[in-house]
This record gives structure tokens, C-alpha cells and sequence, in this order.
């Protein structure tokens, strides 16, 4: 006869944290309705790809964005005032690849414009119930708030900076840079993330500059998987 026992006691695999893998960006102020940059996606667990373009002006809109033969979809975009637009877009398990081209596709002619693209993994992606905020306004400090929902989730935004001279921008992880204009007008855009932020608390995202200007700025939460 044999004995056996059953553990009453269950337990869960805690996930692997959120982490970075890589990211991208391109900017241009030629007039055109085309942007395309190169990102490498490793062979990780659970990737989501989220990808932010801004264009002067608010006409154009983003008609879409892709990576290699993969489609985005549209999370949030805001608007400042009839100057500017910023989107963001994901795209979850894309592609691994290597020197892959994400392509921004806008309606029509859009002049002094960006595209960014971060890639993380052991995400449980974006979807319906991601909490998200936009927000616009014209201040030397660009800022958006995330409350995240869930444990060890992340926060990422995208920034479209209006600015009638070059800004200094300062953010604590991601990228900001300009768009420089031969007429003297330039612009920026930005990704900024968190990887540890609190849960149930508003997180601050900002970039500052020795400038006022107006901003349009879209966040959103990755959650763990």
C-alpha cells in the first residue's frame, strides 16, 4: 500500500519583470506623408512593440503604422490646439527581427514630424482595459500622469514638443530629440517609460526646457505577463 499526500498549498510562478529590449527613433522636417525607421526585436517572451509619431499641425492624421508586414493599432492620440498632434500605437508579439522597418503612414502631407518605437518584454500586452491619459498645454515642463492598475506594471508615453526654438529636453529613461527646421521653427518628440512605477498612485512623466511652448503628450500602461 503506498502513501501519498497532497499539497494543500498552491502557488503561483511569479512573472519575470517588465524589461526594456530596444528602441528607435527618426525625424525629419521635410514634407512628406512617409516616416521609417530600423528597430531589432530579440527573441524575448512576451514582447509588445509601442511605437509614438507626431506630426506639426493637426491635419494630417496617422492613417497607419507597421512593422515589417505587421499592422499597429491605434491606443490614444492628443491634439494642441491646431498645432500639433501626438499618437501612440502598439503592436503585441511582434515580429523577432533584425534592422526591421516600422513605416508611419500619415493622410496626407505632414511637415516637421517624428516616429519612436520601444520594444519590452514579459508584457501582457495592451488592450481594452490598459489604463491610458492624454493630455495638452503650453508650459517649459511637459506633463502627463499615469495610474497604473495592476501590479508590476509599466508606464510609457509619447511627447510632441511645439517649440519655436531648439529645446533642451531632460527625461529620466527613453529618448527625446529634435526637429529642426531650416526657417528656424523646430520641434521635438519623445518616449519616456517607467519600469518600477506605483501602483494605484499618479506617476509624473516629464520633460523639461528652458522654453514654454505647447505639447501634446499620450501615456499608457504595459502590464505583466
Amino acid at each position: 500500500m503506498s502513501n501519498f499526500v497532497i499539497n494543500p498549498y498552491s502557488f503561483e510562478e511569479e512573472a519575470e519583470p517588465i524589461a526594456k529590449d530596444s528602441q528607435a527613433y527618426a525625424v525629419t522636417s521635410s514634407n512628406g506623408d512617409e516616416l521609417t525607421v530600423d528597430i531589432t526585436v530579440a527573441d524575448n517572451p512576451n514582447r509588445i512593440l509601442i511605437v509614438t509619431a507626431g506630426s506639426y499641425n493637426l491635419s494630417p492624421t496617422v492613417d497607419s503604422i507597421t512593422y515589417g508586414s505587421q499592422s499597429l493599432t491605434q491606443f490614444n492620440t492628443q491634439l494642441q490646439q491646431s498645432d500639433g498632434r501626438c499618437d501612440l500605437w502598439y503592436l503585441n508579439d511582434p515580429a523577432v527581427g533584425t534592422d526591421t522597418t516600422i513605416t508611419v503612414t500619415w493622410s496626407s502631407t505632414a511637415g516637421r514630424k517624428g516616429v519612436g518605437a520601444i520594444c519590452f518584454y514579459n508584457t501582457d500586452g495592451l488592450n481594452a482595459s490598459s489604463s491610458n491619459t492624454e493630455t495638452s498645454n503650453t508650459s517649459a515642463t511637459v506633463e502627463g500622469n499615469m495610474t497604473p492598475t495592476e501590479d508590476n506594471s509599466a508606464i510609457v508615453d509619447g511627447m510632441l514638443w511645439l517649440t519655436g526654438t531648439e529645446p533642451s529636453l531632460t527625461l529620466t529613461a527613453g529618448f527625446a530629440v529634435n526637429i529642426s527646421d531650416p526657417g528656424g521653427a523646430d520641434r521635438a518628440i519623445g518616449m519616456q517609460y517607467d519600469l518600477s512605477p506605483t501602483k494605484d498612485a499618479l506617476n509624473e512623466m516629464e520633460y523639461t526646457s528652458a522654453e514654454a511652448a505647447g505639447y501634446a503628450w499620450c501615456g499608457a500602461e504595459i502590464k505583466n505577463g
